[in-house]
C-alpha cells in the first residue's frame, strides 16, 4: 500500500483510485449503475449508505419517523456490515415486497458496495481528512 500512503491522495475512496484510472473507471460506473437504478429511489440509498457510515462508526444519522419501506432497507443496512449471515428470508421477502425483486437486488447490491466502501476508506485511512 506503499503508493497510497506516499501519494499525498488522503480526500477521498474516488481521489485514491485515480491512481489506477481503470479501477476508478469501473468504481464509478458501478456507483453511477446503483443510484441510475429506478428501482430505489436516491433517499432510499442515502438512507442505507448513512447507515452503514454509522454501523463503521460514522456519524448516527438519527432514524425518525421511517416508513415500514424504509424501515426495512434501514434494517438491511444495518445487519451488512457486520450481521449479514443475521439477514434472514424474511427480511428479503420484505425487500421483496417493498421494492420488487430488481428493487431488492439493488438494495443488497448497494449495500454490500456501501460496506466494501466504507472499510476500504478506514483501511487507508480516509476518513476525516481532506
Amino acid at each position: 500500500m506503499g503508493w497510497i500512503q506516499s501519494s499525498g491522495v488522503t480526500e477521498d475512496l474516488t481521489g485514491v483510485l485515480g491512481h489506477r484510472p481503470e479501477l476508478q473507471e469501473k468504481f464509478q460506473a458501478f456507483t453511477e449503475a446503483i443510484e441510475a437504478d429506478a428501482a430505489l429511489s436516491p433517499a432510499i440509498l442515502n438512507l442505507c449508505r448513512a447507515q452503514v457510515q454509522f454501523v463503521h462508526g460514522g456519524a448516527d444519522p438519527k432514524h425518525h419517523g421511517l416508513t415500514d419501506a424504509e424501515a426495512c432497507a434501514v434494517r438491511i443496512a444495518d445487519l451488512m456490515p457486520h450481521g449479514y449471515h443475521n439477514i434472514e428470508d424474511a427480511d428479503v421477502t420484505a425487500l421483496v415486497k417493498h421494492f420488487g425483486e430488481r428493487g431488492a437486488v439493488n438494495l443488497l447490491t448497494a449495500t454490500s458496495f456501501y460496506d466494501v466502501s466504507a472499510r476500504l476508506t478506514k483501511v487507508w485511512a480516509l476518513e476525516g481528512r481532506g
